[in-house]
């Protein structure tokens, strides 16, 4: 299975102290999305395979995935995402995969484990990928079970 993640990158210069110091009780509850610059990152099992500038978050991107089929040519879908989405895309081959999906639910308990121990370390160790990507990741295997 493969992801499509966005990740959030602050533009620099955004907030920039007199002191050169950052006080974290200076900087503002919120920003607007004008001022979160996005980088598209296509990844699998946690390794980047491509990155790109998305553009500033909440806009609209535009998609086209295609697949090739030997018999009927190619299938392409155009979607537009928006940036700032977390988006998992999953091929149905050959069916799924007990063993790949046996790793993922050891993932997923892994994962609980470490939201449950309220470890502050363990916390801040945890990824994008298991927070988001493996949930999307197993709704997409439980779609490919049925």
């Amino acid at each position: 299975m493969a992801f499509l993640v966005y990740g959030i990158e602050v533009k620099k210069g955004w907030f920039e102290p007199d002191t050169g110091e950052i006080d974290p009780n200076q900087l503002p509850d919120t920003l607007p999305g004008y001022l979160i610059n996005l980088a598209a990152e296509f990844s699998e099992d946690d390794k980047v395979i491509h990155s790109a500038q998305a553009g500033t978050m909440g806009s609209e991107l535009y998609e086209t995935l295609a697949l090739w089929f030997p018999q009927e040519g190619w299938d392409q879908a155009v979607n537009h995402p928006i940036a700032g989405e977390y988006r998992a895309i999953g091929l149905d081959l050959q069916g799924a995969n007990p063993e790949q999906a046996q790793q993922l639910q050891s993932q997923i308990e892994t994962t609980q484990a470490k939201l449950d121990s309220q470890d502050e370390t363990q916390l801040a160790s945890l990824t994008k990928n298991e927070l988001v990507g493996d949930l999307l990741c197993h709704d997409l295997q439980l779609f490919c079970f049925k």
